[in-house]
């Protein structure tokens, strides 16, 4: 299974001020948290490699924590596809770093309403 992880400055010490933070923007974050992973499958699956299908098939969020979500296949070609094969083709890590700028635009959104 591909392995990447994503690191969030901070994010330890918003969720232990979260009983301070309005229930209603937590949700609104997390939505716009599993909305970003759904993109990121879906980018993912566009670009993975097809033979059969399966490696696409298998690709899906899974994971829900609260402002945490994990994209990963359960097949074990995966990770080899992801970073051992001539290709390069890096359809997982290239979804997350296509997002990264459309993510924290609208987390500013959500902040920002907030704000208002």
């Amino acid at each position: 299974m591909p392995s990447v992880s994503i690191k969030v400055k901070g994010l330890d010490t918003v969720m232990r001020a979260a009983k301070e933070i309005p229930q209603k923007l937590l949700k609104e974050l997390d939505d716009e948290t599993e909305r970003a992973a759904l993109r990121v499958v879906n980018d993912a699956r566009v670009n993975a490699p097809v033979l059969d299908g399966f490696l696409r098939n298998s690709i899906k969020v899974s994971g829900k924590k609260k402002l945490q979500r994990v994209v990963s296949s359960d097949r074990p070609y995966a990770a080899r596809q992801e970073y051992e094969h001539p290709t390069k083709r890096g359809f997982f890590r290239k979804a997350i770093y296509k997002e990264r700028v459309t993510f924290r635009a609208a987390i500013e959104d959500v902040l920002k309403k907030v704000g208002d």
